[in-house]
């Protein structure tokens, strides 16, 4: 059944529509593409198979004098010790929706017109299901990872500035602590690409950044709060090396490692799921806000970080890698109905522990009075 005010016949359509209704609007379903997605996409393989990452630290140099230090060529120095990381084609997601094959037996549209309308749009909901899924799973994963190298995150330390007694005064503010937030992000870029780090791993294996590999991933709605010029935020070589992207909050999160109970503004659904069964139960896609009073079993929810401002990172460190994406259609003579499918089959998402993951966040900042109209 639809969702609405209206009771609909048999036909689906409103009783007084059924023979003076002039025009429908169809509104077509729409799914925006998702850019941060796209960054971390990869070739595709085989389902099943597994993509292994090895990343291995740089030797020592040592001193030498000419002939005196000959026999070091005879030396068995062996090789560093490596890691592996590896990524499983192992999940499969199935989108499916059945309609009927004959437009007269249809109870979806009175016109061939209509019916062809009608499917049209229905098959295009499978597509946006499945773009839905996808950049669902990549933004939670992503948003609320932690890594586990020594720089992991900064703070931007805030002065302590004067309450502000003027708007002058409070505009002035805001652009210092906009000045604070860019040169956090710019000193972090540079030191990730110019300077060798070891604390910038999970593995503690020695090395820099490729410029063009680097990514800055904006918090959108901690970005809109602060006095940043769009020629900043559009040509990132302002503000830092590399791509940008962007994050809504409701996927800038921690993991709830507990039962959870939504409160209708900060607990989000980690994934797509069900909770509950028959008219009560509650339907939720990935960042999408748990609803007041709703009970999450632990590890399915998280809770929205307002504090992060953005993420910098790599190109390499999460990668989307597709097993196959196909779809089919299986015809039911005796109802005339059509069932179509679309199967989508991708890695188990996980970060490359050689590859940064940090996050910047917004240090503790005095409560500061709003300047008077």
């Amino acid at each position: 059944m639809a969702r609405g005010a209206l009771t609909l016949n048999a036909n689906k359509t409103a009783p007084w529509m059924v023979n003076l209704i002039g025009a429908i609007w169809w509104v077509e379903p729409t799914v925006c593409p998702a850019p941060l997605v796209q960054l971390f996409e990869k070739a595709t393989v085989a389902y099943g198979d597994t993509v292994i990452e090895y990343a291995m630290d740089i030797v020592d140099t040592y001193e030498a004098k000419l002939r005196a230090d000959m026999s070091k060529l005879l030396t068995d120095w062996g090789v560093p010790d490596g890691e592996y990381t590896t990524w499983t084609m192992d999940v499969v997601r199935l989108a499916a929706i059945t309609l009927d094959e004959l437009w007269y037996n249809s109870q979806a549209a009175g016109s061939p017109e209509g019916f062809a309308i009608f499917n049209n749009m229905a098959l295009q909901t499978m597509e946006n299901a499945l773009n839905n899924y996808i950049m669902g799973k990549v933004y939670m994963e992503f948003g609320s990872h932690v890594g586990t190298a020594t720089l992991n995150e900064v703070t931007v330390t805030l002065a302590d500035i004067p309450a502000p007694a003027t708007t002058t005064d409070y505009e002035a503010m805001v652009r210092l602590k906009t000045q604070r937030v860019a040169n956090t992000i710019k000193k972090l870029t540079t030191d990730l690409t110019l300077k060798n780090l070891r604390t910038s791993r999970d593995n503690g294996f020695y090395g820099n950044v490729n410029p063009e590999d680097l990514i800055t991933v904006w918090n959108i709605d901690a970005l809109n709060s602060l006095n940043i010029d769009l020629s900043m935020i559009r040509n990132p070589e302002y503000l830092s090396f590399g791509s940008t992207a962007e994050i809504t909050d409701n996927f800038v999160t921690t993991i709830n490692t507990e039962q959870s109970t939504g409160d209708g503004a900060t607990i989000v659904s980690r994934e797509e799921q069900t909770i509950g069964t028959g008219d009560s139960a509650v339907k939720l896609k990935a960042g999408e806000i748990v609803p007041s009073g709703t009970v999450i079993p632990a590890g399915k929810s998280a809770t929205i970080d307002p504090t992060t401002i953005a993420f910098v990172t790599t190109r390499g460190a999460f990668p989307l890698i597709y097993g196959f994406r196909n779809s089919k259609v299986f015809n039911n003579i005796i109802a005339d109905v059509d069932t179509y499918c679309i199967k989508v089959g991708h890695n188990t998402l996980k970060f490359s522990r050689n590859h940064p993951f940090v996050r910047v966040k917004m240090g503790a900042q005095p409560v500061q009075p709003q300047p008077e109209p």
